[in-house]
Parts: C-alpha cells; sequence; structure tokens
C-alpha cells in the first residue's frame, strides 16, 4: 500500500475530545501521554478509542484501539506502516504486532473483515515518555465460526500454535498451552465467544482470556474447575461483587490470567449492557448506568466525583474539516471490576469514542 500524502492522525480526533475530559478522569499529564501515542497513527486506524479511569484515586490508565480493515491492513504491512506510522521505528515488538495482523488477515475468507475484533491497549505513564508497542493486544474468537457470519480459517491448533506464539516471539511452554486450551475447553459449556490477549510488555508471564455472557452462578464452579489460584478472601470478595452487581447488568465478562503452572489470582469482571453495541446503551437509554454508579459509591470503589464525570460523558462532538467530516460519538463502554489478593476490590470505568461519517448524524437523544 503505497501512501502518496500524509494522513491525517488520529490526534485531529483526540483534540476535538479534550475539552470534553473532566481532569478528574484523566489529568493533564496522561491526556498529553495519550496525545503522543495518537498522533503516530492516522485517523483511520481505528473506529472506536477508548480510555480507562480508576473509579476510587488512582490516576492511572490505559489508552486502547479497536482497529478497522483499512488500518488492520497498513499495520500488517511492515514497511507500508513505517512511511506512516512514526511508532513502528520505536519498539521492535511492532513486528509481531504486523506478523500477526497479516497472519489474521489471511485466515479469514475476506481478508481483513473482522478486523474490529482486535484491540491494542497501550499503557499509559505519567510522566510522558515516547509510546512503544502495545502492553497488551485483545482479540474475539468464536466457538462457532457461523455465528461470526465470516468465514474463518481459525482453529484452536492456530490459537495456539501460530497466532500466540508470534506474539510472544516465541512458541508456547508446553505446559501454557495445555493450561490455555483446558481453560478454553471448560468455557465452552458457557460461552459461545471469548477474547484472548498477548502481554507485549507486561509483568505477568501468561495469555489473559476473557469469557463474555457467563452466567453468574456459573463462575465460582469455573474457576474452581480450572483450578484457579485465588484464596479465600477473594473467593469471599468475588462472590459478594457478583452479588451486589450482577443484577444491575445484563452480562458479565469473567477475565482471568493464564500462566505455565497456575491460573493467577487476579481476576478481572466486566459488567456490561452490551458487549458489541455499548453505544446503544448510554445513560440517557439506559437508567441503570446511574444505579450501577450509585452502587460502585456506596461500596467505597468510586467517589462520588468521578461518577458524576463519567455520567455526564455520553453525547458528541460535530468534525467540521472538509478533510474527514463526520461526528465523534461520546460514550460509557463497561465497567470492570478487579479482584487482586489481599487488596480491596477496585473498579475501572471504560469510556471512549467512535467516528461516524457525516452521512450518520446523531439523533436528537444523543445530545
Amino acid at each position: 500500500m503505497k501512501v502518496d500524502a500524509p494522513p491525517q492522525t488520529l490526534n485531529s480526533y483526540f483534540q476535538e475530545l479534550e475539552s470534553h475530559i473532566d481532569p478528574v478522569l484523566l489529568p493533564q499529564e496522561l491526556i498529553t501521554t495519550i496525545g503522543q501515542v495518537t498522533t503516530t497513527f492516522p485517523d483511520y486506524i481505528c473506529n472506536v478509542f477508548g480510555f480507562e479511569c480508576r473509579c476510587h484515586q488512582s490516576q492511572r490508565s490505559d489508552f486502547a484501539l479497536n482497529l478497522t480493515a483499512r488500518g488492520s491492513q497498513l499495520l500488517a504491512e511492515l514497511s507500508s506502516a513505517r512511511e506512516v506510522c512514526a511508532a513502528y521505528h520505536q519498539d521492535p515488538k511492532w513486528e509481531r504486532v504486523s506478523d500477526f495482523l497479516r497472519e489474521w488477515g489471511e485466515t479469514n475468507e475476506t481478508p481483513f473483515a473482522d478486523a474490529n475484533c482486535v484491540w491494542l491497549e497501550f499503557d499509559i505513564n505519567s510522566p510522558p515518555s515516547t509510546p512503544g508497542a502495545p502492553g497488551l493486544i485483545l482479540f474475539g474468537y468464536w466457538f462457532d465460526t457461523n455465528e461470526s457470519q465470516m468465514i474463518v480459517h481459525r482453529p484452536l491448533s492456530w490459537l495456539t500454535g501460530t497466532a500466540l506464539p508470534i506474539l510472544r516471539g516465541e512458541k508456547l511452554p508446553p505446559d501454557l498451552e495445555g493450561n490455555i486450551l483446558r481453560c478454553i475447553e471448560e468455557a465452552s459449556a458457557h460461552t459461545d465467544y471469548f477474547q484472548i490477549g498477548a502481554m507485549l510488555s507486561r509483568k505477568v508471564d501468561g495469555v489473559r482470556l476473557c469469557l463474555f455472557k457467563i452466567e453468574p452462578d456459573q463462575i465460582l464452579d469455573y474457576l474452581s474447575t480450572i483450578g484457579w489460584s485465588g484464596s479465600g478472601q477473594q473467593l469471599q470478595q468475588l462472590e459478594k461483587a457478583i452479588a451486589d452487581f450482577s443484577g444491575l447488568v445484563d452480562s458479565l465478562c469473567l477475565h482471568i490470567d493464564i500462566g505455565c503452572k497456575s491460573i493467577y489470582p487476579r481476576v478481572g469482571l466486566e459488567l456490561l449492557y452490551d458487549h458489541l453495541l455499548p453505544w446503544k446503551r448510554q445513560p440517557n437509554r439506559e437508567p441503570r448506568w446511574y444505579q450501577l454508579f450509585d452502587r460502585l459509591v456506596e461500596q467505597g470503589v468510586c467517589i462520588p466525583r468521578k461518577r458524576d464525570a463519567l455520567l455526564a460523558w455520553s453525547g458528541f462532538t460535530r468534525l467540521e474539516s472538509a478533510v474527514n467530516p463526520g461526528v465523534l460519538l461520546r460514550g460509557l463502554q463497561h465497567i470492570k471490576l478487579v479482584c487482586t489478593p489481599d487488596a480491596p476490590l477496585e473498579a475501572k470505568a471504560y469510556f471512549g469514542a467512535g467516528f461516524n461519517p457525516l452521512s450518520v448524524r446523531p439523533t436528537q437523544e444523543q445530545k
């Protein structure tokens, strides 16, 4: 893919959002770092990008990109990506990202048609530093590929024998491969769809597994079956979180980290209204968001100031640019509860924006 002129960068969208970001959610030093990431990519790299906000006092954050077909194809072509994306000159791990995305495209009957199943997640630090490769790559996987309405050639042998080794830069250790396959096999009784993530720059040497639409009463049994290494204190904490919050949302997503010798004790629990189309379930249409945030405040895992700022986030921003006119839809994506050994329950909010071309106008309800 030959590029004749420098494209508009993703930062052109991010700049439009900055005035809407309450400093209690993302302080200026984190906004500066995110701005550095967005200037390294063209605007068409993703259709949705999002931020992580820790709902209590912490100011740490992550920044995630949901790839488009065009963006995925660009990143898969290393030489072309280096012409356009400044980030590709900063960290050798990007070569692994390119190899993975090229493989991803080749395993779909229509190359890159399901690129929106892939997320790149960047660790955002303060003070600002030169952006490197993403810390985590998450990609979706259907047990029954007919559900995805696409023809894909990605058996589990491809997952453990090709995709994950590419991202890790080495063949999977036999113990890790066995643990992954065992956890996935057990999950098939509880869900049709999961995401799996490779940690490129995280301290934990493992693989992230996210099980969508798992029933609340099945979570503890599943963890017991796979030999989860959590403590009794964590078990009680997780059981209470399920009881306190599952009735306020449509579905749950369980996050586990799989290692060579064990299933790590840290677990996450996403609270979801619509995991595929969250933009249609914003607070103006889904009043349970208010109940959910009130419950988070009552449980001491969210400060009122952040609750109010997050509930005020949704809306839209018009882009009048002649280069790529349209609207940025701002919205909440989900809440994640995190259970960590010897630590109180933690809540994280995920919010972001998605680009719609000018032909798709926001309704009065979205304002």
